[in-house]
């Protein structure tokens, strides 16, 4: 395929970029932040390009794309197609991890792990987090919440349960219930404190702090109240380290936003095509920024292209570090405002 003059037609803007052939196979698709540079780039004379490259340009008979408005959804985007359709000529490589991820086991008794990995294997996965941060809170989170922590249980020989640092699955009870339910307690427990939903728990607590006075059981009662203080305390702590919030990008002049929960793009809007006066930026951004997290939580990621886009993410995050402006539900107002300053400076 020679260089058709329908190239100069390609937006210069993110996207991605696909090349066809002659039985409209798809050959190859590729991420770019300017789209027609990127395709220009194959048809460049002396390009120093691999056999690969020129046997794919030999093929091709059609060049397509599609604008997404940033790069970050132009690397989604392109996971997308690529795990969807297997063009002949891509190949997902291996990928350099900075982030570590919370690993929810899919075993009869779930394991916590934390990896750097993450692959569909029926596990839930959260993040990315940071793993300074994570490791620390996931210490404190365990004393109060209690899952096990071992590769293989062995009841006889448990320093853990012998401690009080594990529900003891391992052991079982006459009735069948006991040990085993509280630790799937201690497991959904911390999958909602890991979504963001931990709130309920402090109810339920208190709950059982009250019943446990009303039956004159204060030392059972006094150990729920200091397990309810310390939960409280780790739940804003476990909230903090959930990477959230808007990343301000797309291209020089064309600034857009995108939500970014539970490792993943929620939503994403780039100014009106008659654009917004400087004056209603703050308004803009508070209407995104309410539609965005009015949204359900995305949870745990499981599938390949969840874990994908969450890995992808973080990716992005490790060179764009400063383009993320943290959200909190609570505190939306506050965000538009710094939110409105930095589009401002992009316009």
């Amino acid at each position: 395929m020679s260089a058709p003059d329908s190239l100069a037609g390609l937006p210069q803007r993110p996207g991605v970029y696909s090349f066809r052939d002659s039985r409209g196979r798809l050959l190859y698709v590729g991420k770019a932040i300017n789209i027609r540079n990127r395709v220009r780039s194959y048809f460049r004379a002396g390009g120093g390009h691999s056999p690969l490259t020129r046997r794919l340009k030999d093929m091709a008979v059609r060049v397509e794309h599609r604008e997404t408005g940033s790069e970050l959804e132009a690397l989604v985007a392109e996971a997308h197609a690529i795990l969807n359709s297997q063009p002949l000529f891509n190949v997902l490589g291996t990928v350099e991890r900075h982030h570590v991820f919370l690993r929810i086991t899919a075993e009869p008794v779930a394991r916590v792990l934390v990896t750097s990995d993450p692959v569909a294997d029926g596990s839930r996965y959260f993040g990315p987090f940071r793993r300074k941060e994570l490791e620390p809170a996931l210490e404190a989170l365990q004393k109060v919440l209690k899952w096990r922590r071992c590769t293989r249980m062995a009841p006889d020989r448990c320093i853990e349960r012998q401690i009080d640092r594990c529900a003891a699955p391992c052991v079982p009870e006459p009735n069948g219930a006991g040990p085993a339910s509280r630790h799937a307690e201690a497991i959904e427990a911390l999958d909602r404190v890991l979504s963001g939903r931990g709130r309920w728990l402090l109810g339920d607590l208190e709950y059982q702090m009250r019943s446990a006075s009303r039956a004159l059981a204060f030392e059972r009662a006094a150990a729920i109240r200091d397990r309810l203080q310390a939960l409280d305390r780790l739940i804003g702590r476990a909230s903090a380290l959930r990477i959230e919030g808007v990343l301000v990008t797309g291209a020089p002049g064309s600034p857009r936003l995108l939500a970014l929960r539970a490792g993943r793009i929620a939503s994403g809007e780039g100014l009106p095509p008659d654009g917004v006066q400087r004056a209603d930026l703050p308004a803009f951004v508070l209407r995104f920024l309410r539609s965005a997290w009015r949204l359900p939580d995305p949870g745990s990621a499981r599938t390949a292209m969840e874990l994908r886009e969450m890995d992808l993410v973080a990716r992005y995050l490790e060179r764009h570090a400063d383009e993320l402006i943290p959200v909190s539900r609570r505190r939306l107002e506050a965000a538009s405002e710094a939110l409105a300053g930095r589009l401002e400076l992009n316009l």
